[in-house]
């Protein structure tokens, strides 16, 4: 909070092609209702590795945008707007120059954004523009720039490869289904895939146990020791663990409520929040 805070307080910069700046959130007066009805100015911030330059979605002019500022001047490094009410849903830092961004739908400025399930990778000078995953071609989102060929599914990022700084782990659902009380479940068994920054091309890292993974856990090789997630639609949550590349096995204890929380980058300890 106190680093969202302290973000708050900077005056945005309008893109290259454009000279005004967004103003800090104006106070006049005691807080009313007014200030909580109305729009974040600020929905993501996120600090690259080497800690140069901040990613940030932000509303801007009623619409979305998706900044790039230098630090510790602050400074405009590159800024884009997306088209057709796409926004960028979701920013994941790959490297220090590059992130996957997660897209999404806004209808208008005060909805939630609806995740699409389509990435979308861009270097914060705003070079290397890449499609790289979705069911629409580029130019549905206001660019001219080629990828891959479209593709059903929804992608979701599961962690950058500082080893392979080219690459990133996601995952992709393909046969979703919605269960009765609102879920979802993958009638498929969703592999953890490495997918090429630059080109889109998947390749699969390991196989699943369960139908709908909430998340793998992989190390800085992207070596897959440990995922959670359901094994039908009545969406009770598992575990499980493997040595190496070998076959994947329940964790080797019980509890009532047991989440896994982070992997050592080595690969050799898990944690773990028991009930």
């Amino acid at each position: 909070m106190r680093r969202l805070t302290a973000v708050l307080k900077l005056a945005l910069s309008l893109f290259a092609t454009q000279t005004q700046a967004l103003q800090p959130l104006s106070m006049e007066g005691p807080l009313t209702a007014r200030h909580f009805a109305r729009p974040a100015a600020y929905q993501s911030v996120e600090m690259s590795p080497d800690g140069r330059i901040l990613a940030v979605i932000a509303q801007m002019e009623g619409q979305s945008a998706l900044l790039f500022l230098g630090l510790p001047d602050k400074n405009l490094v590159y800024g884009m707007r997306f088209q057709n009410g796409v926004v960028a849903g979701d920013v994941n830092w790959v490297s220090n120059e590059r992130v996957l961004v997660s897209l999404a739908h806004q209808q208008d400025e005060g909805d939630a954004p609806a995740f699409t399930g389509e990435l979308f990778g861009i270097n914060a000078n705003g070079s290397a523009q890449r499609y790289l995953f979705g069911g629409a071609r580029a130019s549905t989102i206001g660019t001219r720039l080629g990828g891959p060929e479209p593709d059903k599914g929804a992608a979701y990022f599961e962690a950058a490869l500082p080893d392979a700084p080219d690459f990133a782990l996601v995952r992709v659902l393909k046969n979703t289904v919605s269960t009765a009380n609102g879920r979802y479940y993958d009638e498929s068994f969703t592999p953890l895939s490495r997918i090429n920054l630059n080109t889109g091309k998947r390749d699969e890292v390991a196989p699943s146990p369960v139908r709908t993974p909430q998340r793998y856990f992989a190390d800085g090789k992207g070596r897959a020791f440990l995922v959670s997630g359901t094994i039908d639609s009545s969406y009770v949550l598992q575990t499980f663990w493997r040595p190496g590349a070998g076959a994947w096995l329940p964790v080797p204890f019980k509890a009532a409520v047991l989440t896994p929380l982070r992997l050592s980058r080595d690969g050799t300890r898990a944690y773990f929040d028991a009930e």
